[in-house]
């Protein structure tokens, strides 16, 4: 039996979903409630606001956000939460919600003490719930949200990276509203033992202006103040808001101001690691579009880490004579004055790569044209100096050319000497014909010649005449002896 309860349970809680989800998809109007715990035109939540609306807006879906305010900051709430409830019954009884959306804890108090009264059954996703710890939710379902969780430790660090040679941490505080007692409460748990090893920690609570000027004025030169709540002051009937209190407590302290928000930017604070209302409202949104689309609140979880970003406000900075070049990287710095190199530090840095890169182009092009150009002129004076060369051995070839042809005439016309001198002495060599008596000879062409002629005609002998003895006796004996005796 219990085994078949527990099936129909099952199946009637199936059943619900499906329905549920039929229901909204059948209608493409999303009807949201949209719970402040403050009021319009205070940063925080105005900035949640508009994250929900910017974040919200998705193609085929129609928004109906219905927003109220609680206006808790300002004024006191506790009295006036029955008729708020009141209200909103008689408002929205006849209105079925889709989806109920809460910023920071006033609203999710509320939301949770008149939830069966004004919007059973309905969905809540939460944001900016401070210092959210699991059991916030404990018993309740259908229920998901987003914790505004302050990085106390980071946001600390930041201000000792910034001025390392503080000594003092002075926090500001209040416990007259829920949040801010919440803060207190962690603060003195966990922030204020970690830090008092190092360092003398001061907690300026529930101070008035003037208080707070008198605690500060007291401290030593080497201190930081962190603004975590609020004065006891009020303004013209109403507790004062956390930018007003920025106001008033910035320009009284001698030592820089650190705040964990961002609305008190602008205020005099120097910065820190801040929470933003954007953040919070846009991870609200994406939890809520995963409720519309028929996701079950109870199964998306909590979203413990909260987003923060650091902050620097430079005029302060500069204010208080800090060194920039100690801000961390990762850090927004606001209203620095305007640099080409912050503004456009990556165009410059490409924009200078691509000058380099061109000028190292240009470079090897102009060193390349120049040895281009140092060949060109070696291999004209190479083809010079060839050109010189083969002038020179042609003129050397046809100086030689000349005298190997003078040679060659010389020796032609010593040959034909010695061919004609062979010639005639072939011919001397042959058989003369010659007279017996008279000894003259005949050549060829019958003439008869005297032998001393014939051989000076066909040889290079020269004759020289003269008598020989036995001719002298027989022409001359007279005086053959005593020519003979003479010589």
């Amino acid at each position: 039996m219990k085994t078949k309860a527990g099936l129909w349970v099952a199946f009637l809680l199936w059943a619900w979903v499906l329905l549920s989800g039929a229901a909204y998809a059948g209608n493409d109007t999303a009807r949201i409630l949209f719970i402040n715990s403050y009021h319009r035109g205070y940063k925080w939540s105005d900035d949640i606001e508009g994250a929900l609306l910017d974040n919200l807006k998705r193609p085929g879906v129609t928004l109906e956000l219905s927003i109220e305010y609680l206006d808790s900051r300002r004024f006191e709430a506790e009295a006036r939460m029955e008729r708020v409830a009141a209200a909103l019954e008689t408002k929205f009884h006849k209105y079925p919600l889709d989806l109920v959306i809460l910023a920071d804890n006033a609203a999710f108090d509320f939301a949770v003490r008149y939830r069966d009264r004004l919007f059973p059954s309905v969905p809540i996703v939460f944001c900016g719930y401070n210092q959210l710890r699991p059991e916030a939710v404990k018993g309740l379902s259908n229920i998901t949200g987003v914790n505004e969780e302050i990085d106390f430790s980071g946001a600390v660090d930041l201000a000792l990276t910034l001025l390392p040679r503080t000594t003092t941490l002075a926090f500001i505080t209040s416990t007259g509203e829920l949040s801010s007692a919440r803060i207190v409460e962690v603060l003195e748990k966990t922030v204020f033992p970690k830090y008092r090893e190092r360092y003398e920690v001061v907690a300026i609570r529930d101070a008035s202006v003037a208080e707070i000027r008198d605690r500060l004025a007291r401290l030593p030169p080497t201190s930081v103040v962190f603004l975590s709540g609020q004065t006891r002051d009020l303004g013209d009937g109403r507790a004062l808001t956390p930018v007003e209190n920025g106001r008033l407590i910035t320009p009284i302290s001698p030592f820089p101001v650190f705040s964990f928000w961002d609305f008190h930017l602008g205020t005099g604070v120097l910065g820190g690691r801040l929470l933003t209302g954007t953040d919070q409202g846009r991870e609200a949104a994406r939890l809520a579009l995963k409720i519309l689309a028929g996701s079950r609140a109870d199964d998306l979880p909590l979203v413990m880490e909260s987003p923060t970003t650091d902050f620097i406000d430079y005029p302060v900075l500069e204010r208080f004579g800090i060194d920039p070049d100690r801000i961390p990287s990762g850090v927004v710095v606001l209203n620095r004055p305007f640099s080409l190199w912050e503004n456009y530090r990556w165009q410059i840095i490409a924009i200078l790569t691509l000058l380099g890169i061109e000028t190292l182009l240009i470079a090897s092009l102009v060193v390349a044209v120049r040895q281009r150009r140092a060949a060109n002129t070696a291999l004209t004076r190479l083809n010079e100096e060839l050109e010189l060369r083969v002038e020179k051995r042609t003129e050397d070839l046809s100086r030689s050319n000349q005298s190997l042809e003078r040679l060659n005439q010389e020796v032609n016309a010593k040959n034909q000497v010695l061919e004609n001198a062979l010639l005639e002495i072939r011919t001397l060599r042959g058989f003369l014909p010659i007279c017996a008596h008279c000894k003259k000879i005949r050549d060829d062409q019958g003439y008869w010649n005297q032998i001393e002629k014939y051989i000076q005609a066909h040889s290079e002998a020269v004759f020289s005449h003269s008598i020989c003895p036995d001719c002298m006796r027989e022409l001359y004996p007279d005086i053959v002896d005593k020519v003979l005796s003479r010589t």
